[in-house]
């Protein structure tokens, strides 16, 4: 997002993040839902939460893109706006990033939206899903659905394939 931000702003991309303050960039703070639709939290401040609330699902409304980690993507006001409403907007696309790192049912969650396509992003070579549970791991619960599609796609060579490779790596050490 950081580094996509001069393109998304030259174009007019209204921008918003879902999540906790706290656990966003200082750089995308921002961009995130709360501090757009009440900068200076005055709402908040004076208990004013149905206003606060029905400015939140404007600004989502008008959003061009939302970014949003899995878990958040379940806020209630997301879920207003996008299912319970869903004639008003709809998402044209969800692109899950590190899809390798989770979870088929944690991978369901933005699903529950009116979409178009789904993009998984991921590497089922690097870390795989996180699963506390010894009963879950032994029901093969720790499987990514990222990954049981790339297999699925391996072994089914009737067609194309969806999944493309990396091409070149930005993030790791010439080494």
């Amino acid at each position: 997002l950081i580094k996509c931000r001069r393109f998304l702003v030259a174009h007019n991309a209204n921008l918003v993040r879902i999540g906790q303050s706290k656990a966003v960039h200082a750089d995308v703070q921002p961009y995130l839902l709360e501090n757009i639709a009440d900068p200076n939290g005055f709402l908040r401040e004076n208990g004013k939460f149905a206003e606060h609330y029905i400015l939140c699902k404007q600004v989502l409304i008008n959003a061009h893109i939302v970014l949003s980690t899995l878990n958040s993507v379940q806020q209630s006001t997301m879920e207003h706006v996008f299912k319970v409403d869903s004639r008003k907007r709809r998402f044209s696309c969800v692109i899950v990033d590190e899809a390798s790192q989770c979870t088929e049912l944690e991978l369901l969650m933005p699903l529950v939206y009116p979409i178009t396509k789904l993009i998984l992003i991921g590497d089922h070579k690097q870390l795989p899903a996180t699963i506390i549970s010894p009963l879950a791991q032994r029901l093969l619960y720790g499987r990514s659905l990222f990954e049981r599609l790339y297999r699925s796609f391996e072994l089914d060579p009737s067609g194309p394939s969806p999944v493309l490779g990396l091409v070149e790596q930005y993030r790791m050490h010439e080494d």
